[in-house]
């Protein structure tokens, strides 16, 4: 479900502008907006999977845990690559 999530929300003609655009700007607008669908799909799944390992097993906690590590610092890694990219695109 969240593979269908992302496919809507990111399609080819995104990913033809990271590769054929010439502007650093153009290039870090697509690469944000990339990193935030790829960070809201794994939060999404790791809360699903949260929920229903509490309804079910609670020593099955540990992947959906790592799982939403995961997405936190994939959320921390992309405001760190703002800051350090917001100079040079202005």
């Amino acid at each position: 479900m969240i593979c269908i999530f992302v496919g809507r929300c990111f399609d080819q003609s995104s990913l033809t502008l990271l590769v054929a655009s010439k502007t650093p700007a153009k290039q870090r607008e697509t690469l944000i907006k990339f990193l935030v669908i790829i960070s809201i799909a794994v939060s999404l799944e790791a809360l699903v999977f949260i929920f229903d390992a509490g309804k079910k097993d609670i020593t099955n906690l540990i992947y959906p845990t790592f799982l939403l590590v995961a997405a936190v610092l994939v959320v921390v890694g992309l405001g760190a690559y703002q800051k350090l990219t917001r100079g040079k695109s202005e």
